[in-house]
């Protein structure tokens, strides 16, 4: 019903792709529970320790979800990346405005990196890859569709005063990580920055009706939001 949604074989397979993993159960499931546990796996990221690394990734692997979900290019997301504050960074950049943290209150996050070929590498399906539609929505209010014809879905940029363009998303089916696919990890103490929905929902309407010349776009939605 939904194969439309599904995009073209034809994605450039040496394209890197970034995803953003919430870890606090995983670690939770290993009985990693403290500020020492987490020092340890965040040292044996940066060191390659394989004797402490790869039981975190055992354990994330056993998630029975069709993780990953949603995904970006890394190409569109790199100064993020590569500063010591990229959780805030991506979290405002993808939109991930769910993963809202209390004052006080601890994340753990995993920046994860792989390429579009290995995607393709664990599956036979020939389209592995689809643009976010309605049914990815989970009710969430950070997620706002793609407009039709347009061939992928965009991000909600939670600093809605941010004048950059809006991030790429797709979806594509489970991978099995490896110890290489995991990048960086960090302990984000809040909170994180408050987001106006309103006036962020509207903003990112706005930018893909100019971008897509799509006045149209939203009408027909619960896209634009009041106060």
């Amino acid at each position: 019903m939904n194969g439309k949604a599904l995009l073209d074989a034809g994605i450039e397979c040496t394209q890197k792709i970034v995803r953003i993993e919430r870890i606090d159960q995983t670690l939770i499931d290993l009985s990693w529970r403290n500020s020492t546990d987490f020092d340890r796996l965040s040292n044996g990221v940066a060191r390659r320790d394989e004797s402490v690394v790869e039981p975190f990734i055992r354990k994330l692997n056993e998630f029975s979800g069709a993780r990953p979900a949603f995904a970006c290019f890394k190409a569109e997301v790199a100064i993020e990346v590569r500063e010591d504050d990229w959780f805030p960074r991506l979290r405002a950049r993808l939109g991930l405005g769910h993963w809202s943290l209390k004052p006080g209150q601890v994340g753990h996050f995993a920046l994860m990196e792989y390429t579009v070929v290995e995607i393709f590498r664990q599956t036979s399906l020939r389209q592995p890859f689809a643009v976010p539609t309605i049914f990815e929505s989970n009710n969430c209010e950070f997620f706002f569709p793609a407009p039709n014809g347009i061939g992928t879905g965009y991000t909600i940029d939670l600093d809605h005063n941010a004048m950059r363009d809006p991030v790429r998303e797709f979806l594509h089916i489970r991978l099995t990580y490896s110890m290489d696919h995991l990048k960086k990890v960090i302990a984000f103490t809040g909170p994180t920055a408050a987001v106006g929905l309103a006036v962020t929902r509207n903003a990112h309407l706005l930018r893909l009706r100019t971008r897509f010349e799509r006045a149209d776009y939203g009408e027909l939605m619960t896209g634009a939001v009041d106060d």
